[in-house]
């Protein structure tokens, strides 16, 4: 990963203007930045698709805890909407992180990152 990437910046708000705000403020110097959840819900994949389209890193925080039928389809949608790192609860066990893991095999640029620790 080139230094420049190493950065996610977190945007971490309920509403699409404060992201883009902060997107247009960095222009080129940010590169990576984490969708989590709530700004997903908010704003749906257009944003994420936008910062793919404009060659930035996107890593869509979403813990996803589910069978994992619907993990890996939620992997794979990640995997097409051009994501480069996709989190899942490693609690779910190992079904749910092989399920994501052999959905993100025919997606080179896509990470899966397993979570772990107490609630």
């Amino acid at each position: 990963m080139k230094t420049a990437r190493r950065i996610i910046v977190a945007l971490d708000f309920d509403n699409v203007d404060d992201a883009e705000a902060i997107v247009d403020r960095l222009g080129n110097t940010g590169q990576a930045y984490k969708v989590g959840m709530e700004l997903l819900t908010v704003a749906g994949p257009t944003l994420a698709r936008r910062l793919v389209g404009e060659g930035k890193d996107v890593f869509l925080d979403l813990k996803l805890l589910e069978i994992p039928t619907s993990v890996a389809g939620a992997v794979r949608a990640a995997g097409r909407l051009g994501a480069t790192m996709v989190t899942v609860h490693a609690m779910g066990g190992p079904k749910i992180m092989e399920a994501a893991v052999h959905a993100a095999a025919g997606f080179p640029q896509l990470r899966v990152i397993a979570l772990t620790g107490r609630h």
